[in-house]
């Protein structure tokens, strides 16, 4: 009985043994590396794969590899996208000092991380020309290289894809407002010749040759994007201001009538189509459209201010509040529901709930001439005097600010013959 005993006890403790033996060891994955430390000044240790035993009262770090290889892409500032592939391993002798940093996160999570810095820095100096050429990518492959192995990496091999026609498309887009998409011709033009059935670059050209105010080179341009894709977004939301822009609603109407024959259900062409109707004072036809489209999304804001405007039209006061204030219910915060809301109300000449609805709007913001000049009536429908008279001169100086010329500050011009 004491010797069963004895033997039991011996089988704890040494269970007891191995089980601190193992709880004092770690081990370290092939390709990876553990980061051991003290809590004190000492500098941290790297353990190589294997088992180990941990000193006790440190603190460990593991990483399963330290190899990654990834792909990625960045745009800074509505810049064109640069899509890139990374290779890089870290030395383990620079762990210690990585670590610092990394804090036991993945390697590929901290080498996106330091991408995105270095490229943004690179981009933010540079013209949409120069990102997209050769020798841009060339030289930023070999400025981040070298950064990375300074810092303490390895293998690095860094590799630009050259632009897609989503990203010719969206940095023409992005360059559009402030008229500066013509520094992408070149690159436009050579992705044409390399690739002329891809509606995104013929819609990439007419922001080009738009910015340049070459606007029937761009409806050309445009129309060719719509011939490849009539349900196209882009180039159908550029026709539609170039043509509402001259009144040219039957050459329009065609075009979107194409466009829903592709795809019945897109609410944009739908909201288009309806106030080409509009223009074109067919009141039944648009009244049917716009409930088509809000059978297929019943609570779309845009169709619901759109249908509230053809019953402000066709002097339906109450049926257009009601849409009014349907479109609010979908979006409380949008300027225009609220701005229409609050001039339907005006128009019913219900001032109290028709000043807390513009009230909302100006908040919304930005204030517009036509917002300011029907708060100015409605204040003074409430006897608000001075308050009439501010934003009576609020509507007058918005709308000399908008008149006035304007110089477009930083932008570079685009040559002259």
């Amino acid at each position: 009985m004491n010797i069963a005993r004895s033997g039991w006890a011996l089988a704890l403790v040494a269970g007891l043994i191995i089980a601190g033996f193992f709880g004092l060891t770690v081990a370290v994955p092939q390709g990876g590396a553990i980061v051991v430390e003290s809590g004190d000044s000492t500098a941290p240790t790297v353990l190589p794969p294997g088992r180990h035993i941990r000193p006790f009262g440190t603190a460990t770090t593991r990483y399963d590899t330290l190899e990654a290889r990834f792909a990625g892409d960045a745009a800074v500032d509505g810049a064109p996208v640069l899509r890139y592939s990374l290779q890089a391993s870290i030395d383990p002798a620079s762990l210690p000092d990585l670590h610092a940093s990394m804090k036991g996160a993945p390697i590929e999570d901290f080498l996106r991380g330091r991408m995105t810095n270095l490229l943004g820095r690179l981009i933010a100096g540079s013209r949409p020309v120069e990102i997209l050429s050769a020798e841009f990518k060339q030289e930023a492959a070999g400025k981040i290289a070298e950064s990375m192995e300074q810092a303490g990496f390895r293998d690095v091999a860094l590799t630009f894809e050259s632009a897609r026609p989503e990203d010719l498309l969206a940095a023409s887009q992005a360059l559009a407002p402030a008229k500066e998409a013509w520094e992408l011709r070149p690159a436009v033009t050579r992705a044409l010749q390399e690739g002329p059935g891809d509606w995104r670059l013929h819609a990439a050209l007419g922001f080009v040759n738009e910015s340049e105010a070459l606007l029937k080179e761009a409806e050309t341009n445009y129309l060719d994007a719509l011939a490849i894709d009539p349900a196209a977004i882009p180039p159908m939301e550029r026709l539609v201001t170039i043509y509402s822009a001259v009144g040219e609603w039957e050459r329009l109407r065609r075009i979107l009538d194409a466009a829903l024959t592709a795809n019945p259900a897109s609410l944009p062409h739908i909201n288009w189509t309806a106030l080409v109707l509009m223009k074109q004072r067919e009141f039944v036809g648009t009244e049917r459209i716009l409930r088509d489209g809000l059978a297929i999304a019943p609570d779309n804001p845009t169709l619901l201010a759109n249908l509230g405007t053809l019953f402000m039209t066709t002097d339906r006061p109450v049926e257009a509040v009601d849409a009014f204030r349907r479109a609010v219910t979908a979006d409380p915060s949008n300027s225009q529901a609220l701005f229409n809301l609050g001039s339907a109300l005006a128009a019913g000449e219900q001032w109290e709930e028709s000043l807390a609805y513009l009230q909302k709007a100006e908040s919304a913001g930005p204030v517009s001439a036509p917002l300011a000049r029907t708060l100015a009536i409605v204040h003074g429908r409430l006897g608000n005097a001075d308050e009439a008279k501010e934003y009576e001169e609020a509507a007058e100086r918005i709308e000399k600010e908008r008149e006035a010329p304007g110089a477009r500050r930083g932008a570079a011009s685009p040559p002259t013959d």
